[in-house]
C-alpha cells in the first residue's frame, strides 16, 4: 500500500478534475472518505462501471455516512489500487511487486467480469 500523499504523483491529481479543496485534503492526509465522483476521477472508471464492480465484489463497497450520503474509505481504495498495480506488475514481469493479503484477495479476483 502506498501513502495517500503519493496519490498526487501516482494519479496526477494536480491535473485532474478533483476540486482544489479535495486536493489540499489529500495532500495533507486529512481525508478518509471520498465521494463517487472523486473515485471516478482517481480511477478513471465511470460510475456505472464502479457500481457494477461493487455488485460483483470486485471493488470496495461504499460506507453510509447519512441516510442520503455515502463515501469510500481511502484505505480501501488504496488497497484496491495497490492490488491492481501488483496484478499489472505480475503480468508484465512475472513477479509480484507487493505482497497481497490472501484473506482479502484470491487468484480468481482480478477485477474483471467472469
Amino acid at each position: 500500500m502506498f501513502p495517500i500523499n503519493d496519490w498526487k504523483q501516482i494519479m496526477n491529481i494536480s491535473n485532474s478534475n478533483i476540486p482544489l479543496s479535495t486536493q489540499k485534503l489529500l495532500e495533507n492526509n486529512h481525508i478518509s472518505v471520498l465521494t463517487i465522483s472523486e473515485i471516478c476521477t482517481i480511477t478513471t472508471l465511470s460510475k456505472s462501471t464502479i457500481y457494477r464492480m461493487i455488485k460483483r465484489g470486485n471493488f470496495p463497497r461504499p460506507i453510509s455516512l447519512s441516510s442520503h450520503r455515502s463515501g469510500f474509505l481511502v484505505s480501501e481504495i488504496e488497497s484496491w489500487i495497490a492490488t491492481k498495480v501488483n496484478h499489472a506488475h505480475l503480468i508484465t514481469t512475472g513477479t509480484s511487486s507487493t505482497p497481497m493479503n490472501p484473506a482479502r484477495h484470491t487468484s480468481q479476483d482480478n477485477g474483471y467480469a467472469s
